[in-house]
């Protein structure tokens, strides 16, 4: 894949607080060294967040008058947005705080971009960023990407020149190659991530997993169950998962599968015929196989499942249990508790019986 590199103006303070992150368990500061990684996932939040989406009419502009073309992210996987000023705005922002920032807070590096991507390692910026964080701040970094040069002997030294400092995470969602290639592209290969994690564990470096998000044709055949064998999960840090949540980009990965792939049909039956009760049962049935395999390997205290709960239908609430090793993401009501009454009255059950525990 040929990058397509536009430039475009930086942030002025790279290093951002990160509700979003927080409320998934993952961080509280994130650092983004570029607008868009060019790995070209089309199912990527950040082309339809508000960042990319704000400044669209401006970035598409920047994009015509550097490549003779205007294009968008949503419809050119090959875009890479940069920030020729990224190295100065952070040293700008560092020279403002003490090395005490960050102090027992963890920052993602990155969130809505991926900091490994190939452009940023092969000019040395992805190693300068962490460098200067490393010694100016206190921060617990919490590396994610889908690169798998992180497992390489040079990134493995690296992070074990400063252990106590990262946390490193690939983000592996499937084993089907083929499906990789038509949608995460530019990424690296399935098992060369895989490979990555175990590289990582064997050196003795806190790891972590995303399977995020694993799409519904990664429910059959065996795969979800072979992946979290493959990547050791009793023995990483923790491990997220999550359903495809669509964020009004189905079509766009519709286009891009191959007319045979199973999620191509899944997506039209769901999304287009709009029927939520398709969804609700795909959540519901990822979430029980991650279950019943934590259980069974003895882990179940050590994965996160991300579930925008509004949009499980009554009668899949009750496959959800107790909600062990669940992470409720849709707005909370005003009293706190989910929106959805049925999840509601389970939140109510919990603290009752952790009440009764307690005294």
């Amino acid at each position: 894949m040929q990058n397509q590199i536009v430039n475009i103006p930086g942030v002025s303070n790279p290093v951002k607080i990160s509700p979003g992150f927080n409320k998934k368990g993952l961080a509280d500061y994130k650092l983004d060294i570029m607008g868009l990684c060019g790995y070209g996932c089309i199912y990527c939040s950040s082309n339809w967040g508000n960042y990319l989406r704000i400044n669209r009419l401006t970035f598409s502009k920047l994009t015509e008058s550097q490549l003779g073309k205007m294009s968008y992210p949503t419809d050119n996987p090959n875009l890479t947005f940069v920030f020729p000023d990224v190295m100065e705005k952070l040293d700008s922002q560092l020279a403002t705080v003490d090395k005490s920032f960050g102090n027992n807070r963890v920052l993602v590096f990155s969130q809505l971009t991926d900091g490994f991507s190939p452009i940023n390692v092969g000019s040395g910026l992805t190693q300068y960023v962490l460098d200067r964080i490393l010694r100016e701040t206190s921060f617990k970094i919490r590396v994610m990407t889908k690169n798998a040069v992180v497992g390489s002997k040079k990134w493995v030294k690296y992070f074990l020149r400063n252990k106590d400092r990262f946390t490193v995470g690939l983000s592996i969602g499937t084993t089907d190659e083929e499906w990789r290639k038509e949608i995460e592209i530019g990424t690296s290969a399935l098992s060369s991530r895989i490979d990555a994690v175990n590289n990582l564990l064997d050196a003795g470096i806190e790891t972590y997993v995303m399977l995020c998000p694993v799409f519904p044709h990664a429910l059959k055949d065996g795969i979800v169950e072979d992946l979290l064998v493959r990547i050791r999960v009793n023995e990483l840090e923790h491990l997220w998962a999550e359903p495809y949540n669509d964020r009004v980009n189905w079509k766009t990965i519709h286009g891009g599968l191959s007319d045979n792939h199973f999620d191509k049909k899944w997506l039209e039956d769901c999304f287009e015929k709009r029927n939520n009760s398709m969804w609700s049962d795909y959540a519901s049935e990822l979430y029980e196989k991650v279950l019943i395999q934590a259980q069974a390997e003895g882990w179940d205290d050590n994965f996160t499942y991300l579930l925008y709960e509004n949009q499980i239908e009554s009668n899949d609430v009750c496959r959800f249990k107790d909600l062990q090793g669940i992470m409720l993401q849709s707005p909370k009501d005003e009293d706190g508790y989910s929106k959805h009454a049925d999840f509601k009255n389970i939140e109510i059950d919990n603290e009752s019986m952790e009440y009764s525990n307690a005294g």
